[in-house]
């Protein structure tokens, strides 16, 4: 069973650009550089993983719920199966879709 994560909505962890709570609230309400879906403070913008350049807004409850949901596992970041399987290889972050395989980035379309 998962332990309930505590969000605390701290001044400097709100918008920095990494998800302090698991399903990141902490960033879903934030202003965004670049041009990504419009998506309300209680949804996340996502590529959908199996139309190629499809972004929709996810609502926040999938997030950090343990199935990926967007491409790469991004809706997944804290869990991050890679992350914890190549602690010391940065390079292979990218998750494909419910699988336990962890490639570069750079090999995603190969």
């Amino acid at each position: 069973a998962r332990l309930p994560w505590v969000h605390l909505n701290l001044k400097y962890t709100t918008c920095n650009g990494v998800w302090n709570c698991r399903d990141g609230r902490d960033e879903s309400a934030c202003k965004k550089d670049f041009n990504m879906a419009i998506c309300s403070q209680y949804e996340h913008s996502c590529f959908d993983p199996y139309k190629a350049k499809h972004i929709y807004c996810l609502p926040i409850e999938k997030a950090g719920d343990g199935i990926i949901d967007c491409l790469g596992g991004q809706d997944e970041r804290l869990d991050n199966y890679c992350s914890s399987k190549y602690s010391f290889d940065i390079t292979r972050r990218y998750r494909c879709l419910n699988s336990s395989l962890c490639v570069r980035l750079d090999d995603v379309c190969d």
